[in-house]
């Protein structure tokens, strides 16, 4: 199932309690949840409906995420949870480990991952920058300085950094979403699949990863 939502803030009579916030937006059975600093602090009233290729219930997410895990290559398994632990403690990456999350996303740019322009310091640098700053669109659109990292690519980077933050863009989700293919990625893009897949996550009280791998993997057994 998917949802629609109508965005808003506390008004001021409701104690600023999410609960009583007032939007226009009219649901059977509404429920509200903040996105964060990260999204202005945000408040969205969610209302679930059929407009999903896949219909989402935790039932369903659980059983396409197993599916997921049980085809996952080991290699792979491997570098998302060196990255993962890495980048817990190490605010950057470094040429090696940049080309590793880029290979993982996507092998095709290899060429372009391994450029003489993405030197060490390069990569140290704008990763550096990218994980500390406050601007959201700054954050994912500084990324795709480095030569191959495409939409895709960037939200892995982040995904890496901060796995319960940033979802992994990807085609097959967006398909299982029930959306139209972009014909190009932009940030307005970007923030809307953020929202939806954290949307989805907190709904069924799941982490993003594991709502990500069931979308991937119904649009993988079903997308034809």
């Amino acid at each position: 199932m998917a949802f629609q939502c109508s965005q808003g803030r506390p008004s001021p009579s409701s104690n600023s309690s999410p609960a009583r916030m007032q939007t226009q937006n009219l649901c059977e059975k509404p429920f509200l949840i903040n996105l964060g600093s990260d999204f202005g602090n945000r408040y969205f009233t969610v209302c679930w409906n059929d407009k999903t290729t896949m219909k989402i219930s935790k039932e369903t997410i659980l059983r396409y995420a197993k599916k997921y895990d049980r085809d996952y290559k080991k290699e792979g398994q491997l570098v998302e949870k060196e990255m993962k632990v890495l980048l817990k403690k190490q605010g950057y990456l470094t040429r090696e480990d940049f080309i590793k999350i880029g290979r993982w996303k996507s092998k095709r740019p290899n060429r372009y991952y391994e450029d003489a322009e993405n030197d060490d310091s390069t990569v140290r640098e704008i990763t550096r920058f990218s994980f500390s700053t406050r601007s959201e669109k700054v954050r994912i659109k500084s990324l795709l300085i480095l030569k191959g990292v495409s939409w895709p690519v960037a939200s892995a980077i982040l995904h890496f950094a901060s796995p319960d933050r940033y979802p992994i863009m990807d085609f097959r989700v967006i398909w299982s979403l029930g959306w139209e293919q972009p014909s190009t990625y932009n940030f307005n893009f970007w923030r809307e699949y953020c929202e939806k897949i954290r949307l989805i996550s907190a709904r069924h009280n799941l982490p993003i990863r594991t709502v990500e791998k069931a979308l991937w993997k119904y649009s993988k057994e079903h997308q034809r």
